[in-house]
Parts: C-alpha cells; structure tokens; sequence
C-alpha cells in the first residue's frame, strides 16, 4: 500500500494487478483498476505486484514478478495514464539485471535502489529521472554481494545502506562501492531472514525480521577480525606424484623438463570459523588477474613453458576480511633441450646446410635443364625446319591433286592416259601421308595429336595397309605374308593413326631386307590385349642401337647412301603407339633380321579419361564418308535468274586460277591475292560467298575473316577457309573467328562445289525464315520475331534488322518515308543497305517496307479499328484503294473480308 504526494491511495495485489482507491457515495469505496478505469495497465504480464514507492520527482514505481512499471503521479483522470514498463535485456548490461522486483527504497540523497531474487541489488542511474527512460547499474555476487536474492535495503545514519538476504547481512558504502559482508554465523543467529522490512531506531539498532521472530542488532558496534593468518603450503604433486615438503617456508624450487605439470596446495592459519576462509592466487607471467577460487586450497598448472614464475597465494581471515598476508613461491622451470640456445643454434645450422643443399641441387637441375633446353632447341630447328617444307609441299601438291581429279572425272581419256594419271594420283596422296606424317610429329611433340577412334577388326583392316606393299615385294621378290591367329579381332584405334604406325614399320623392313627373303605381319590375340608383330629377315640391329632406336633422329644403319633416313619414323611410330595407350618392343639378331611388336588393349576403357580422344561410330563414319563421294550437288538445278558471285582469295596465282576456272560455270568470280584485298573487294561487290587461304601477305585470312565479321555491312557473306593446317585445333580456331566451314589442303573440288551449295541453300533458307516470320503473327522458334515492338537479346545480323524495323515503326504514318531516309539513319549508303537487307532478307527494302505496313494493319484491325480508311492513313498509305491492293497481294484477301472473317 501507497500514499503518493497528491494524498492517492494505491493498493498493489499479487495477482490483481494495482488499485486505486476513491472514496465513493457514503462510506463505500471505489477501487479503480485495470479492469475499469485503469485500461492502459499491462495487466497481462504485470499484474503480480510485490511493492509500491513513489521518487521525489513524483514517479510511482511498481515491482512485479515481471519487472518494473512506471508511472507518473501527476494525472487528471486515471484513464489518463501512461505504463511504462521496464524488463532485463540481456544484451543490454544497463538495463534490470532480473525481472523479479522484491523492494524498491530511495535514500536520503534520492537515489533509488532496486532489490531483486536473483539479479541483486539495481540502482537507478539515469538522469533525469522520467517514467519511460531509465538506466541501471547492477550490484551482484560479482561485485562483492553474497548472494544475488536480496529481500530488502534501509540506510543508517552514516549514510550506508544495509542489504538483507535469506542469511547474509551486506553492508554497502555507496562512496567506494564496496561490501561488508555479515554472515549467520558471525551473528551468531541461525534463523532465516524474512521479507519484512527492517528499522533503524534512534539509538542506531538495526531490527530485522526473522523465520522465528526479530533479531535486534547495534550496527554501530559490529566489528570484523584483523586478524592476518600465516599461509602455509601443505603439499606439492608434480605430474600429480606428492613430493615431501622441506619446511614451511619454502621459498622457491625448481622443475626437470619433463616435469610441466604442478598442483600446490596451501592453507591460512586461523582457527576460529576456518570454513569462512576464502583464497586467491596468481601465477604472474601467465595469469593476468587474481583467481578467487573461494575455500578451493589449491593451485594447478599444466604444461608450463619453460622460465621462471611468481606464484602469489592470499587470503581472507575467518571473518572473511581480505589480509596482507601474500605468500610468495618461486618456480624454475629448466627449458628442454630443443628450447635451449644451443638446439637454436644447431637448427640454425641444419636449415643452412639444408638451404645450401637445395640450392645446389636446383643449380644442378637448371644446369641439366639448359642442356636438355638446347638439345630440345636443337630437336625443334630441325622440326620446325621440317614442317615448314611440308607446308609449302601442301599447295603444289593440291594443284597437282586437283587437276587430275577434275581430268580423271570430267574429260574422256584414253585408257592408257587414265592408268597414268591414276599413278599420279595415288602417289600424290602417299606423298600427302608423308608431309602429314612430319607434321604429326610436330603435334606429338606440341602435345595437339587428338584421336579419333572407332571399333575396327583389325584382321579386317591391315590388309588394306599391306596391299600397298605388294608392288615392292614383287619387285624386290620378298614374300609377304599375314598370319593371323583369329578370324576377327576388334581393337579401338584411330585408323589414320593406325595406317601410320605400320606404314613405318613396313616401310623400315622392306628397306632393310634384301631380295628374295620374307617380312612376316603376325596377328596374336590374348585375353585382354592383341600383339601385332612385324617379322623381317634382314640385316638385324646392333645390340647397343636397340636401347635408343625409338629416339628422335636415331637412325638404324648407313649401308646405302642412296636410301638416308630422317630419324623420327620409329620415333613417331612409338608417340602414335603410346596415345593409343600401348606399347612397342623390338628384338633383334644380327644376320637373320628383327621383331618389332605392338601391344594394344582390348575394350576402350583405356580412352575414357583421355581427354585428347574422342570416340566415332562406324555408322556414323560411313554417313559422313558417303556424301563426300557419292553425292555432288549440281549447282546449275537452282540456277537463278543471274549468277552467284564468288570471291576467292588466294595468293598462289595458279590455284586461284584454278578454283576460278572450275567454279566459273556456275558462279560470278571475283579474285584477291591477299586479305587486304579480299577485304576491299568484299565492301565494294558484295559477294555472295567468300573462299580464302589462310597464311597471305600484307592480312593473313583469320584477320580478314575478323574485319568482314566485324563491318555491319558484310558481316552476313559466308566464309570458307582453305588451309594447309588440318588439326581440329585450328578448325575450331578458324570457326571461333566466325567463319562457316573450314577446308584443309588437297582438299576434293567435288566436295568443295556441294560445300559451297549446300552454304548458299542455308543463307536461302534463312531468308525464307526470315520471310515466313514477317508474314506470321507469332515468332518461328529460333528465329527473329519481325513484328513491331517486342524487342530481343538478338545475334548482329538480327539486330541490323531490327534497327531497321524500329525506324519503320517510328515512321509507321510518314508516307514521304524514304529508303535513302532508313539508310542514312543506319549510317549505311543506298547500296549498301540495299544489298545488306537483300542479303539477309531476300527481298527488297521497298517490299520490307510495305510488308510491315500491311501487317500492323493487320494487328489494328485485329485490336478493334473499324476505319479502313483511317487504317490506311495510320499505315502510310495516301490512297486508301491502293492500301487494298498491297493489302490483298500479301494476305490474298481485301480489307473488308479479312474484317469479316475475324467477324
């Protein structure tokens, strides 16, 4: 119960909240609550109250067992005030330390104190002091309380405030903050305090209430012992072993480097109430601050560094008085060999020695890997050299090939004169296995050899490479034989891979055979693998040639200065045997010739995880084949009205003769030596297709294929490269530069006429794309959508199509809309953007123009416009009568029955 300074009488219920009274008609009384005329009360979570008290600045608070509510004494009516409540944050150190409110008490220097069960004693700290902001600063067990439940508080006339709990009295000087702490059993009193509220009397006595009545005490006479008792060490473990103590007043003692782990025990000397002793301690270079460890008489360190260490033990007297009584202990601890100076020193020594090592080991690899540099440079040059011969062979040979095919094919001959050229051709073709062989090598050496392999029976199949040989043998009287072992082998290998491993093989024993012996090719097959065998009967080979006769440039003898050898057939035979995952031996004797076998493994789980391998059906391999042989597209079918032109660019003078002379019947051509040139001559005629070689002066081919693919007003014109260089490393280089196909050189000219058909039948069919596009309502899958609006993320030819589209729409109604108009805003002449929208549309910009017309006719007539004219007029149609002719040429109706129609 509370009279606030307005003579209010308020009421506080544990469980009912608070009620304030008023004297009603009568002698009856009103009692106002949260149920009438209190509505703003908390009632929910607040209506346990413990206590009332009101501040000097006028502010009611009210403890519950949920926290604290404030209120301000100044209202004119009760529904007209305002609850503030405030509760423990526990990540807000100024805020209730717990929620539990017991007692609330205001000094006489109007500093108000909070008690609580649980979180001790609060202080009010804010300032001012307002109902709805509030800060606290707590007083707990850490800060030298007993315990955190405190019942009550009063202040004596010294201004210091006495802290009652269940059986502790506290004393507490709000100047220094600090706690005098009276226990039970220093008042001799062994009952419990009560949450009564307790007095000071005039004479200074302090009265409390007790579980057995009141206990009466002269606060001004309680005196504490000074007493400061002696500490003594009791016992010492060592690695948890007790060792005996020497005397009390050990001063210091030192530990082996095994012994890191210590446990001392100590004890205060004082008699009278040992058990309220408390004890701290400190080990200075490891501890930062003294450990309370309370009535604990031990200390415990494990793995000590080693060094020298403080240890500081003190205590309190029986009544709990902390004294100057600090026993100092001295501890050595003898550092291990590996923490001395000298282990320092010796691994100074070892790392050196260690460092110095390393570096004349990596002197020693550099020295050997320069050697091994200039050998490899050595290897290169004349690699390099090699390659470069066989690149220039490459294009004589394609003008040599190229010819006879087209006589062999298209002129009547003789049969004599076919026989010839027949000859011709084939050793035209083993010529082009030979310079491909050198430059195989050089992508062996680069690591660039991709496989391409397929399931081949392989008796099958080596047949066709010894039919090669059978002029030979008849010439040099060798019998030639296969002995096979099965009837069928099947092995996953690259055939023209294959071809050339056995070629070299069989080439070496025929050269070094002599007449009238036997070469023996021998087909062995095992459970997992198939050994294919080579037998001669020739000369043999030295014992010390066979250790280095796989290596690079190692020839095998020098008998006939007219049959030399370049060293890098065996070589490559053995980097062909190893990217299909085998291996190759070879034994030997001199005078009755050599063995030279291939091991290869069945299956293809070898391949899986070769990522220079990729895998070919046989089915699919024949359906590549046919075409390239069989089927030849004549051009001349789908002739136009006017010829296709070609431009070729090439700088041999007599293959771009040639190309000319061969494609001239169907197509316009139109000649470059050189990219730069190409370059030119693609701005000016427009061709409707490009051919190009690819190593040219002054602009190689991939430069002018990223000029055209670069200039808006060409980039459509289709580009094929011939090339001397075959890999799939540089086809895929060449069709990332943009270009369409990608031809190596001998290349077949009936392959290269339905290369370029099948080229300009695509660009035809993608204008009729583009066309059914344009006349449809909805987009074709994958394909630009031509109407109005709706623009898209588009490829460069398409975005040139919808810039144009974008300026018609914007000049949908301008009937003076120009062609020279549409150009001049694409910043192409008139010629140019007549032959880029030709190109890539396949019709004119007039008809483009009209066509887009007629169809947002369409999409208005659609939308609900009734005005043919008025449609018209929206279109950019002057005439009405003539919009319904253009109308009706494209859509097949006239305006008025397509309205109908949609009805």
């Amino acid at each position: 119960m509370l009279e606030d300074s307005r003579k209010n009488i308020w009421i506080g219920c544990f469980g009912g909240g608070i009620n304030l009274v008023r004297p009603a008609t009568g002698k009856d009384l009103q009692f106002i609550h949260s149920g009438n005329q209190l509505p703003f009360y908390p009632h929910a979570d607040f209506s346990k109250v413990r206590c009332l008290a009101e501040t000097a600045e006028g502010i009611i608070m009210v403890g519950t067992t949920k926290g604290l509510v404030c209120f301000s004494s100044t209202f004119q009516t009760p529904d007209q005030i305002r609850f503030y409540t405030h509760i423990r944050d526990p990540n807000d150190a100024s805020s209730l330390s717990n929620n539990n409110v017991i007692y609330i008490y205001t000094t006489r220097k109007r500093e108000v104190y909070i008690s609580t069960l649980g979180g001790g004693v609060n202080k009010i700290v804010s300032s001012p002091l307002t109902p709805d902001q509030m800060t606290f600063k707590s007083y707990s067990k850490k800060s030298g309380l007993p315990f955190d439940w405190v019942l009550s508080t009063i202040e004596d006339a010294k201004g210091n405030l006495w802290f009652i709990s269940e059986n502790t009295l506290s004393k507490f000087n709000p100047r220094t903050e600090q706690f005098d702490n009276y226990s039970r059993d220093f008042l001799k009193h062994k009952s419990f305090y009560s949450e009564a509220l307790p007095v000071i009397n005039s004479q200074g006595e302090l009265f409390i209430g007790t579980s057995t009545g009141f206990m009466e005490l002269p606060i001004a006479q309680l005196r504490k012992s000074q007493y400061v008792p002696p500490i003594v060490l009791t016992n010492i473990k060592i690695l948890n072993d007790s060792r005996p103590i020497p005397c009390n007043d050990l001063s210091e003692f030192t530990l082996t480097p095994r012994q890191r782990n210590i446990t001392v025990e100590f004890a205060a000397l004082d008699y009278v109430n040992p058990e309220n002793i408390r004890y701290a301690y400190k080990l200075n270079g490891v501890d930062s601050d003294w450990n309370y460890v309370g009535r604990k008489r031990s200390a415990n360190y494990i793995n000590l560094p080693h060094g020298t260490y403080n240890l500081l033990i003190k205590s309190t007297n029986s009544d709990g008085v902390w004294t100057d009584n600090t026993y100092t202990l001295t501890i050595h601890v003898t550092p291990k060999f590996r923490e001395t100076v000298w282990a320092w020193m010796l691994y100074t020594f070892i790392l050196t020695l260690f460092i110095v090592t390393v570096v004349y080991i990596l002197f020693y690899i550099y020295r050997l890997r320069h050697r091994v540099n200039v050998e490899q440079q050595i290897a290169n040059i004349k690699l390099h050299f090699f390659t470069d011969i066989s690149h220039e062979l490459r294009t004589p040979l394609t003008l040599i090939n190229g010819p006879v095919t087209e006589v062999l094919q298209n002129e009547e001959l003789s049969s004599k004169a076919k026989e010839y050229l027949g000859i011709v051709q084939k050793n035209t073709e083993r010529m082009l296995r030979l310079v491909n062989q050198i430059l195989d090598f050089r992508k062996i050496q680069n690591k660039k050899m991709k496989l391409l392999v397929e399931e081949t029976d392989i008796v099958a199949w080596l047949p066709t490479v010894v039919e090669h040989f059978k002029v030979i043998a008849e010439e040099k009287n060798i019998d030639l034989k296969i002995e096979t072992g099965c009837n069928r082998s099947l092995l996953w290998i690259d055939t023209d891979k294959f071809e050339k491993i056995f070629f070299n093989l069989l080439s070496n024993a025929f050269k070094y055979t002599p007449n009238d012996k036997a070469i023996l090719l021998k087909i062995e097959s095992a459970e997992d693998s198939v050994y294919i065998s080579v037998i001669d009967q020739g000369e043999g080979i030295s014992e010390n040639k066979l250790e280095t006769i796989f290596q690079r440039f190692e020839t095998i003898i020098h008998r006939n200065m007219l049959e030399p050898s370049s060293g890098i057939g065996l070589s490559l035979v053995k980097e062909l045997v190893a990217i299909h995952h085998g291996d190759i031996s070879v034994s030997s004797e001199i005078g009755k010739g050599s063995r030279f076998t291939v091991r290869m493994l069945k299956g293809k789980a070898h391949f899986m995880q070769d990522k220079q391998t990729e895998f070919i059906l046989s089915d699919m391999s024949e359906a590549v084949i046919t075409p390239l042989d069989n089927e030849v597209t004549n051009a001349s079918e789908e002739e136009n009205e006017e010829k296709l032109s070609i431009l070729i660019v090439e700088d041999n003078l007599e293959l771009r003769r040639f190309l000319a002379d061969i494609l001239s019947k169907e197509y316009h051509i139109i000649e470059a030596g050189n990219g730069q040139e190409g370059y030119e001559q693609a701005q000016q005629a427009y061709p409707c297709i490009i051919l190009s070689d690819v190593m040219m002066p002054v602009m190689d081919g991939l430069d002018m294929v990223k000029a055209i693919k670069g200039n808006r007003e060409i980039c459509h014109i289709p580009i094929v490269l011939l090339s001397a260089k075959s890999s799939l490393d540089d086809r895929i280089k060449g069709l990332e530069y943009g270009i369409d196909d990608y031809l190596t050189k001998p290349f077949s000219t009936n392959y290269l006429k339905a290369r370029i058909t099948s080229l300009l039948k695509q660009r035809k069919l993608l204008q009729e794309n583009y066309r059914l596009t344009l006349l449809s309502n909805q987009p074709m899958p994958g394909s630009l959508d031509l109407s109005p609006s709706s623009p898209q993320v588009i490829p460069y030819d398409q975005n040139f199509i919808e810039q144009v589209m974008n300026i018609i729409e914007e000049n949908m109604s301008n009937s003076e809309l120009t062609i020279d108009e549409i150009a001049n805003a694409v910043a192409m002449g008139r010629t140019a953007f007549y032959k880029k929208v030709k190109a890539v549309i396949g019709i004119s910009p007039i008809n483009l123009i009209s066509e887009i017309r007629i169809k947002r006719a369409i999409q208005l007539f659609d939308g609900g416009e009734p005005n043919i004219a008025q449609v018209a007029f929206m279109t950019g149609f002057n005439d009405p009568k003539y919009f319904s002719r253009c109308f009706k040429k494209q859509t097949g109706v006239t305006p008025s029955q397509y309205k109908e129609q949609k009805g």
